[in-house]
Protein backbone atom coordinates (compact mmCIF):
# COMPACT_ATOMS: atom_id res chain seq x y z
CA UNK A 1 0.00 0.00 0.00
CA UNK A 2 1.28 3.71 -0.95
CA UNK A 3 0.07 6.55 1.42
CA UNK A 4 0.06 9.74 -0.80
CA UNK A 5 0.18 12.53 1.91
CA UNK A 6 1.23 15.66 -0.33
CA UNK A 7 -2.13 17.73 -0.99
CA UNK A 8 -0.76 18.98 -4.08
CA UNK A 9 0.49 15.71 -5.28
CA UNK A 10 -0.70 14.86 -8.99
CA UNK A 11 -0.74 11.06 -8.26
CA UNK A 12 -4.51 9.93 -8.65
CA UNK A 13 -5.97 6.21 -8.12
CA UNK A 14 -7.97 4.17 -10.70
CA UNK A 15 -11.14 5.22 -9.77
CA UNK A 16 -10.63 8.74 -10.23
CA UNK A 17 -10.18 9.61 -6.30
CA UNK A 18 -7.31 12.71 -5.66
CA UNK A 19 -6.11 15.02 -4.09
CA UNK A 20 -8.86 18.10 -3.21
CA UNK A 21 -11.54 15.72 -4.50
CA UNK A 22 -14.46 17.46 -2.46
CA UNK A 23 -16.56 14.82 0.43
CA UNK A 24 -19.79 15.64 -1.38
CA UNK A 25 -18.27 14.22 -4.86
CA UNK A 26 -17.22 10.97 -2.36
CA UNK A 27 -20.61 10.92 -1.29
CA UNK A 28 -22.20 10.79 -4.68
CA UNK A 29 -19.92 8.33 -5.66
CA UNK A 30 -20.93 5.96 -2.38
CA UNK A 31 -24.36 6.93 -2.97
CA UNK A 32 -24.78 7.19 0.79
CA UNK A 33 -23.76 9.58 3.38
CA UNK A 34 -19.85 8.90 4.66
CA UNK A 35 -18.88 8.72 8.09
CA UNK A 36 -15.54 10.16 9.33
CA UNK A 37 -13.63 11.59 12.65
CA UNK A 38 -13.63 15.28 13.30
CA UNK A 39 -11.00 17.77 12.47
CA UNK A 40 -8.87 19.17 15.30
CA UNK A 41 -6.76 16.02 16.62
CA UNK A 42 -4.53 13.03 15.68
CA UNK A 43 -7.41 11.47 13.85
CA UNK A 44 -8.98 14.31 12.67
CA UNK A 45 -10.76 13.49 8.68
CA UNK A 46 -10.43 9.70 8.57
CA UNK A 47 -12.93 8.62 6.69
CA UNK A 48 -14.36 5.96 8.57
CA UNK A 49 -17.86 4.43 7.21
CA UNK A 50 -19.77 4.21 4.09
CA UNK A 51 -23.20 3.15 5.40
CA UNK A 52 -22.90 0.41 2.81
CA UNK A 53 -22.64 2.49 -0.07
CA UNK A 54 -20.75 1.58 -3.49
CA UNK A 55 -17.46 2.47 -1.79
CA UNK A 56 -17.45 0.23 1.38
CA UNK A 57 -14.69 -1.81 1.23
CA UNK A 58 -12.08 0.76 0.56
CA UNK A 59 -10.96 1.29 3.73
CA UNK A 60 -9.14 -1.58 3.23
CA UNK A 61 -6.68 -0.69 1.27
CA UNK A 62 -5.63 2.45 3.61
CA UNK A 63 -8.38 4.33 3.00
CA UNK A 64 -9.07 8.37 2.89
CA UNK A 65 -8.45 11.13 4.83
CA UNK A 66 -10.11 14.65 4.64
CA UNK A 67 -8.70 18.39 5.52
CA UNK A 68 -11.59 20.89 6.38
CA UNK A 69 -11.76 23.95 3.67
CA UNK A 70 -9.65 27.04 4.84
CA UNK A 71 -12.24 29.67 6.63
CA UNK A 72 -11.51 32.91 7.07
CA UNK A 73 -9.29 34.11 9.85
CA UNK A 74 -9.25 30.23 11.28
CA UNK A 75 -12.83 30.75 12.29
CA UNK A 76 -15.03 27.65 11.68
CA UNK A 77 -18.73 27.64 11.36
CA UNK A 78 -20.59 26.81 14.05
CA UNK A 79 -21.02 22.99 14.34
CA UNK A 80 -18.20 22.15 11.97
CA UNK A 81 -17.31 18.56 12.74
CA UNK A 82 -14.03 19.18 15.43
CA UNK A 83 -12.92 16.16 17.77
CA UNK A 84 -13.03 12.57 18.56
CA UNK A 85 -16.66 11.88 17.42
CA UNK A 86 -17.67 10.34 13.59
CA UNK A 87 -20.07 13.03 11.69
CA UNK A 88 -21.79 12.26 8.65
CA UNK A 89 -21.40 13.66 4.92
CA UNK A 90 -24.75 14.71 5.53
CA UNK A 91 -24.47 17.52 7.85
CA UNK A 92 -25.99 20.92 6.61
CA UNK A 93 -22.61 22.81 7.70
CA UNK A 94 -20.69 20.08 6.00
CA UNK A 95 -22.15 20.20 2.87
CA UNK A 96 -22.54 23.96 3.06
CA UNK A 97 -18.03 23.63 3.45
CA UNK A 98 -16.96 20.20 2.06
CA UNK A 99 -13.65 19.30 3.26
CA UNK A 100 -11.51 17.67 0.66
CA UNK A 101 -9.72 14.11 0.46
CA UNK A 102 -5.70 15.37 1.56
CA UNK A 103 -4.47 11.49 2.21
CA UNK A 104 -5.25 8.40 0.29
CA UNK A 105 -3.62 5.21 -0.57
CA UNK A 106 -3.17 2.82 -3.18
CA UNK A 107 -2.59 -0.54 -3.53
CA UNK A 108 0.32 -1.44 -5.83
CA UNK A 109 2.39 -4.65 -6.60
CA UNK A 110 0.89 -7.82 -6.47
CA UNK A 111 -2.09 -6.91 -4.58
CA UNK A 112 -2.96 -4.73 -6.83
CA UNK A 113 -6.47 -4.95 -8.68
Amino acid sequence: VLRILDVESTWQRSDGIRMGLRLDELARRNGKPIEFSGFGWDYGGNVSGWNGGAMEGQLADGGFGLCPPDFANDEWPAGYPEGDAVFSSALPVVIAHPPTVCTFAVIVGEDAP
